[in-house]
């Protein structure tokens, strides 16, 4: 999956479009201090009819677009620099 940002909507929260392989994409309102691993269980969540999403998210990773790097675990949206295009 493929995370790309959008505008602040207040000050504490960052509109996300997280995107899969086959083109579908949501877009996600979420707080910047929410952990990466729960922003997947919450995009899985959105882009897939599963009661189980928390384990059908290990099964994915989540690439930054403006740093093409793979963010994932415990650490924040602020901690991997997730933030407003501007």
């Amino acid at each position: 999956m493929f995370v790309s940002e959008g505008c602040i909507v207040g000050s504490c929260s960052i509109r996300v479009n997280v995107s899969n392989l086959e083109g579908v994409s949501v877009r996600l309102i979420v707080d910047v201090d929410l952990c990466i691993d729960a922003l997947k269980i919450d995009a899985v969540s959105q882009l897939f009819d599963s009661s189980e999403c928390s384990k059908l998210s290990l099964y994915y990773n989540l690439l930054h677009i403006r740093t093409g790097r793979l963010i994932s675990g415990e650490l924040t949206l602020r901690q991997v620099q997730v933030e407003d295009d501007g």
